[in-house]
């Protein structure tokens, strides 16, 4: 294949998704091309020779054959089985002999050399859903196979080849699932199984074929066998601890491999069915959840392809299969839960600024924390979570908006608080002089009135003198009543001190004087802000995470007169303006790459240049930003160390994400697609274990090594009335069963099964079968007993194959169990109604299940079939 085909190949692989149409999605999808299906079926068929011998019988004949690997087959181009998902399981026989039983001539043999069989196999399982109008035994079966095949089949995390063989290969054939064309020779002749079926010669040999592929599988799910005899030793569930994210529920579907014209190829847009390129990219998948999320069968839309064809010149192109984790689990629910932290830690939170009309100004803030939105510091908080942006460029990005919301501020007039505070000063120095001055009043008046007491006194002495002797004696008389010398000669000095007797008036406090207006406002949010966007990016077809974060610290400043502004923008006064912007950013890779059945995820970083910063003020000192940049790089280097130990430490134990059927599946080559799903592709391990496989050796009747036994008789002698009457009205068929023994035969029941058509062309017109009220248009069933047991209504369970084909099995009890017919007895089973064509043979074949008086049921098959033919005339 050329490049031209190659790239649009590619291009296809990268437009896969697991997105669902509902909006929903598939956690986890592993596509397995149909070629490397078939190829680890081959070397099944290799490592164990004795699956390629086969054999099987029933009571209609019998099928000998050599296998060839079988194969699996996506039905494109088959709407219907598109719609009901179903694939084709193709068995190979290269040579083999169909040998059919008749009732009164010698068996025949039909060479099916090269022939393949295909069987359509549902890949759901809804038609084992009970049905209102079951019977607790059919309910009880619909019950065993549903469990069968949760416990077997649909086991998820368990891609092994040997579980899809069991489940293709099953015994589940005989519930529903038709022989379907095209079914042709494997020598690739035109005829196909449907129109060798159309030739009368072989209309009793294809329902042979088919009844004993029916009959074998039936009897062979008891035995936990698949079809063709082999049964697998498949053990119980995967460890769940073996996965990261352990799947829980799975279901599987077919996926057509289409590619457009821009590949150069012309016709393949719709898909091709077939074993070849480009056939073999046709896929099946398993789709899986994780954590019990519900699961319901949903159709994958196609948007590009899981496998491609390559070129041979190229090695490694052709990919066989991938295993694609959605951007949703690997994502949203392992990685991004982890960077949430270096979201928190790349804020810077912004406080108040501090702003004065001389350019004074500062301006708070911290680092890491969110105060208003974040009180308890919790990376887990719902503010840090990513979410998924964009289309044509689909990321993740986390956004915090961390801003400090104060439109309208206060700013100090330095000229005009001066004044006012040296006012205020003033008042309160002539406050303090003022009582100063009344005190020294207060003390001069006291003076003054003690002098004017001392004179008083004196003069009073005075006048006394020539009675008391001297002057001497009039002083010491004044120093006995308390004043010393020097105080008198203070009081009877020149006279009083002055001082201003000025009564002092307060002012009051001095006016505040106005203030002037600032108002912040921002370009994009608020005017001051450190908000962070942290975005999570895949490398498209490439194994490469980037994690970019980007933290803007912004603050915009105008102070003017006026305080109802809306914007700066609208001023035209403006005093006085600033802006300070700082821009942090930081960059991380997170490797994936494939090992050992796991994703190893490793950090890359530039230690010494992690944090950058881009400064556009001019007047901010740089020393302050530093030191913003010092704590930012910081934080995110400590939470960068926790990461990486989280990497190493927290997932399962190792830095590896586990992929589920590790141990199964080889992976390689791990790429992002488009929409962030994570491709690796896959391929089966190298060789099956042998001892998984046991292949029971064909039990064949002439083989006695194998437990072959004579064949045994009925225990009745059955008989019928035959030829019986053509008519448009009802006619009675009889089958008798006689015991023509000397010994009471025990039955637990009798079964009779019918296949017609309403066409005429078989023994009754009419598809219709009831117990009571027959008539022309419905065939009326009824039993009667001769020295036998008092027989219960019969038990019908019709199945109408189409509208005018049914297959109606019809059961015979005994109303107290068992059966008893006592020598010459007989048991009559009766249909009633109008019948077909002239000519018509039919033979119809009576099971009799055998038992004891006490109902318990013999060692063996337990059972004889045996045949009444009847012929229209």
């Amino acid at each position: 294949m050329d490049a031209q085909f190659q790239n649009a190949e590619q291009a296809s692989r990268l437009k896969t998704s697991l997105d669902l149409s509902d909006g929903d999605h598939f956690d986890q999808v592993i596509a397995i091309s149909q070629g490397m299906i078939n190829h680890a079926i081959k070397r099944i068929h290799e490592q164990n020779e004795d699956m390629n011998d086969f054999y099987g019988d029933s009571d209609s004949g019998s099928i000998s054959a050599d296998l060839a690997p079988s194969e699996l087959v996506i039905p494109v181009g088959d709407p219907a089985a598109q719609k009901n998902n179903i694939v084709i399981w193709r068995t190979n026989i290269k040579q083999g002999t169909l040998t059919v039983n008749y009732r009164d001539v010698p068996p025949k043999d039909y060479t099916i050399d090269n022939w393949t069989i295909d069987v359509k196999v549902p890949l759901t399982w809804e038609k084992f859903e009970d049905a209102p109008d079951d019977d607790d035994a059919k309910k009880n079966r619909k019950k065993k196979q549903r469990d069968f095949i949760h416990n077997n089949f649909e086991v998820p995390g368990d891609y092994r080849p040997e579980r899809l063989y069991a489940k293709m290969a099953s015994g589940w054939w005989g519930e529903g699932v038709s022989f379907a064309g095209p079914s042709s020779m494997a020598d690739k002749s035109s005829d196909e199984y449907a129109t060798w079926k159309e030739v009368k010669e072989n209309d009793h040999a294809s329902s042979t074929l088919e009844s004993i592929f029916k009959d074998i599988s039936l009897k062979r799910e008891e035995d936990g066998m698949t079809t063709i005899g082999t049964r697998f030793n498949l053990d119980g569930k995967i460890p769940e601890h073996d996965a990261t994210y352990a799947p829980t529920s799975m279901i599987h579907q077919s996926f057509p491999y289409r590619i457009g014209s821009e590949s150069g190829k012309t016709g393949w847009e719709s898909g091709i069915r077939g074993t070849g390129d480009p056939g073999s990219r046709n896929c099946l998948l398993y789709c899986e959840n994780v954590d019990n999320r519900p699961m319901t069968w949903r159709e994958l839309p196609q948007t590009g392809n899981f496998t491609t064809i390559g070129n041979p010149n190229s090695p490694g192109s052709r990919v066989d299969g991938s295993f694609v984790l959605s951007h949703q689990l690997i994502f949203e629910k392992f990685l991004l839960p982890k960077l949430q932290v270096f979201v928190k830690e790349s804020q810077i939170y912004p406080g108040p600024a501090h702003i004065d009309l001389n350019g004074d100004h500062s301006y708070g803030l911290e680092i890491g924390v969110n105060p208003s939105k974040d009180p308890y510091g919790d990376p887990n908080n719902p503010i840090y979570r990513f979410r998924a942006v964009g289309y044509g460029d689909a990321h993740y990005e986390a956004y915090v908006e961390s801003t400090y919301d104060s439109p309208l501020f206060d700013v100090e007039d330095k000229d005009a608080i001066a004044k006012w505070q040296a006012a205020i000063q003033e008042r309160e120095y002539a406050m303090k002089e003022a009582e100063r001055q009344r005190k020294m009043r207060q003390q001069q008046e006291e003076e003054m009135r003690q002098a004017e007491a001392v004179r008083h006194t004196a003069e009073a002495m005075a006048r006394a003198v020539g009675a008391i002797g001297s002057i001497s004696n009039a002083v010491a008389g004044i120093a006995s009543v308390g004043y010393g010398s020097s105080e008198i000669a203070r009081h009877m000095g020149p006279g009083p001190v002055i001082i201003d007797e000025t009564e002092w008036v307060d002012p009051g406090i001095p006016e505040e004087p106005p203030l002037n207006h600032g108002k912040y406002w921002g370009e994009d949010f608020f005017s001051l802000s450190g908000s962070p966007r942290v975005t999570v990016k895949w490398q498209k077809g490439g194994n490469r995470i980037t994690v970019n974060g980007e933290t803007n610290y912004n603050v915009y400043v105008t102070i003017a007169d006026n305080a109802n502004v809306n914007s700066s923008h609208q001023l035209e006064n403006a005093r006085w303006r600033e802006i300070v912007r700082w821009k942090f950013t930081w960059e991380l890779y997170i490797d994936v790459t494939v090992k050992d059945g796991s994703l190893n995820l490793s950090v890359t970083h530039d230690r010494n240049y992690f944090v950058r910063v881009e400064n556009n003020t001019t007047d901010v000192p740089d020393s302050e930003h530093h030191w913003t940049q010092s704590n930012l790089a910081e934080n995110l280097q400590r939470e960068l160390e926790n990461l990486e130990r989280a990497l190493n430490l927290g997932f399962a134990n190792s830095s590896k994400f586990f992929y589920p059927g590790n141990g199964q599946l080889t992976f390689k080559n791990a790429m992002f697609s488009e929409k962030g799903d994570l491709i690796a592709e896959i391929e089966y391990q190298d060789t099956p274990d042998q001892g998984k496989i046991i292949i029971p050796p064909p039990k064949k009747p002439d083989d006695p090594g194998n437990g072959g036994t004579d064949k045994p008789t009925s225990r009745l002698q059955w008989t019928t009335i035959s030829p019986v009457k053509s008519s448009a009205s009802p006619v009675e068929i009889k089958i008798t069963g006689k015991n023509t023994t000397n010994s009471t035969v025990y039955l637990s029941k009798i079964e009779v099964k019918y296949t017609g058509f309403k066409l005429g062309t078989d023994l009754f017109t009419s598809v219709d079968f009831v117990t009571s009220n027959g008539g022309a248009d419905k065939v009326e069933i009824s039993v009667q007993a001769e020295s036998a047991s008092t027989m219960s209504t019969p038990v019908l369970a019709p199945r109408k194959i189409t509208s005018k084909k049914v297959e109606c099995l019809t059961t015979y009890q005994a109303a107290t169990s068992p059966i008893a017919i006592q020598p010459g007895g007989s048991i009559h089973l009766i249909a009633k109604g109008a019948t077909g064509k002239v000519g018509v043979k039919k033979d119809l074949g009576i099971k009799e299940y055998w038992c004891d008086q006490a109902g318990n049921v013999p060692e063996g098959d337990g059972y004889y079939m045996a045949f009444a033919a009847v012929e229209l005339s």
